[in-house]
């Protein structure tokens, strides 16, 4: 099973193969712009995620036509073990943010890295040393400058 953050097993609702299920999800889902809030604790973000990764999995299953990469971006991510390591903010964004990536997609990208010969994992390694070529106080002052700014506040 699905484990969150702090370990907790993520409650799983197990939905059919029937496009009616599906349909009924999604209108379940649906909610006005307005009602949406942003969750500022990480540990309740990381919840949800690992929530919306277990529910994408029993939606679509392991279909390669339906797959779905479920990736988070929160202003408190970490993956480094090094502390104020700038290629975090390759995670990191203004407001908790969950973003889709379809697999075909993600095979699509894989398949033209290929052509070049390269590899997705190079464009990572690419990005981390021009993240931390920035600094991490150049990239701190930019996510706080990205915050203020979507907020409408002015200095």
């Amino acid at each position: 099973a699905a484990r969150g953050a702090g370990g907790s097993p993520c409650p799983r609702r197990r939905l059919g193969e029937e496009e009616g299920e599906k349909e009924q999800f999604f209108n379940e889902v649906e909610v006005d712009e307005e009602e949406l809030r942003a969750e500022s604790n990480f540990a309740n973000f990381m919840e949800m995620a690992y929530e919306a990764i277990a529910l994408s999995q029993d939606l679509f299953g392991d279909d390669a036509a339906s797959e779905m990469l479920l990736l988070t971006f929160h202003p408190n991510s970490t993956f480094s073990s090094v502390p104020f390591d700038p290629a975090d903010f390759a995670l990191r964004s203004p407001f908790p943010t969950v973003h889709l990536l379809r697999g075909v997609d993600i095979r699509k990208a894989e398949e033209s890295c290929e052509r070049r010969n390269s590899t997705t994992e190079e464009i990572a390694m690419r990005n981390e040393a021009r993240l931390r070529g920035m600094g991490y106080r150049e990239l701190v002052e930019m996510l706080g400058d990205i915050y203020v700014r979507a907020k409408g506040v002015t200095a």
